[in-house]
């Protein structure tokens, strides 16, 4: 045999033996995200279910005496999405140990499926096949549940980055600890389909989460309401109703709530009012009426409440000196555009005389992004009168 063929001849036989997974395979979930710009291959949800007699001889061939069989038939199963479930699990109440550990895995991989329909199944068959708690397969059941919402989470994080979001994990001091912060926010970087943000019901333990983009609608906050204990949200110039915010009953642990801009009016006050665990609620440029406010102030007695028209002017006053004095004007706001200075003293606002900066806030706060509105401003010795335009809130900090 030439040296080159018996080189051949070795790699056919050895390949199955080093690509083997079995046991103690690390689930692929881990190291591998989608990449919004490349090519890829097709999901259960898009390949077209194959009958059910095929699905049948797959099964019993993951325990065929050939390794290429049993592997074969693995990534077929996985590939047949949900027709797969059902028969993989009766397969796995024989407690043959070659069907358990493939079954599992199969389960496993189909519950870390972007289609939420297929994922919901396959983790459903697992949590399944883990309640007796005394088989082989009920026991490496629990232990994928256990590893799934884990690899759920990293993959989630890593294909969110890939798709444009923004990810950021910061630490801060507690104590003699370190806390790790994690921030997300789908803006104007996002560059995925709404169906891509299915993967923020995977998330587990995001301290910030900012919905800023269109796609951003009523199941989007759906998917929002699985995350557990997160305890900041702001939603900002998105699609949502009435509808969507009523899903955000189901964070027990919401401490703020943000939202901006958003087509939201007074009937989503009782949806609001059931969000109990709320320290502070801001709802600035939605069409929430003074009234309506009342509502949510008698409802949430211990919630900071702040209901705005949106607009923004970008200045900054020293509460301890007398009058509003403006000690910061902010970059590439309307102030700024204006022309305000730090030490100018506002002295009137649409020829209303403002006494400090809660009387300023308060009388910006009945206006709109767009208006335009007259400032007097008293620098030195002269007085000016400033017209400007107002802005919107881009940041809430």
């Amino acid at each position: 045999m030439k040296p080159t063929v018996r080189l051949t001849f070795l790699l056919l036989i050895t390949y199955p033996l080093l690509a083997e997974p079995w046991p103690g395979f690390v689930p692929a979930g881990l190291t591998v995200g989608i990449a919004a710009d490349q090519d890829q291959s097709p999901s259960p949800a898009t390949v077209s279910s194959p009958d059910p007699d095929r699905i049948l001889k797959w099964v019993q061939e993951l325990d065929s005496d050939r390794f290429v069989e049993r592997e074969l038939a693995t990534t077929r199963l996985i590939e047949a999405g949900t027709a797969a479930i059902a028969p993989v699990t009766q397969a796995l109440e024989s407690n043959n140990l070659e069907v358990t550990t493939r079954g599992v895995h199969i389960l496993q991989e189909l519950a870390l499926e972007s289609d939420l329909a297929i994922s919901k199944a396959a983790r459903a068959a697992l949590e399944k096949v883990a309640t007796p708690r005394v088989t082989s397969a009920a026991r490496r059941a629990a232990e994928a549940l256990s590893r799934l919402d884990l690899i759920r989470h990293e993959r989630a994080l890593l294909d969110l980055k890939q798709l444009g979001a923004v990810v950021d994990e910061s630490h801060s001091p507690m104590g003699f600890q370190m806390i790790e912060q994690l921030s997300i926010e789908i803006g104007d970087q996002w560059r995925g389909k709404s169906t891509d943000l299915v993967r923020l019901a995977w998330l587990r333990s995001v301290d910030q989460l900012i919905l800023s983009h269109p796609q951003c609608d009523d199941e989007t906050l759906a998917l929002v309401a699985q995350i557990p204990d997160l305890p900041a949200l702001t939603i900002r110039r998105a699609n949502v109703s009435n509808d969507g915010i009523a899903h955000l009953r189901h964070l027990d642990n919401l401490r703020t709530l943000n939202v901006l801009y958003c087509p939201i009016g007074d009937e989503t006050v009782a949806s609001l009012r059931e969000i109990t665990s709320l320290g502070r609620l801001r709802l600035f440029g939605t069409r929430v009426s003074a009234e309506g406010r009342e509502r949510l102030v008698e409802a949430l007695p211990q919630t900071e409440i702040d209901v705005r028209g949106g607009a923004f002017l970008g200045i900054g006053c020293d509460p301890t000196q007398p009058g509003c004095i403006i000690n910061t004007v902010r970059p590439g706001t309307a102030a700024e555009r204006a022309g305000l200075q730090v030490g100018d003293l506002i002295a009137k606002y649409e020829g209303q005389a403002v006494r400090d900066f809660e009387e300023l806030t308060a009388a910006i706060a009945q206006n709109s992004p767009g208006e335009t509105v007259t400032l007097q401003v008293v620098r030195g010795d002269q007085t000016l009168e400033k017209p400007l335009e107002l802005g919107a809130w881009e940041r809430l900090d």
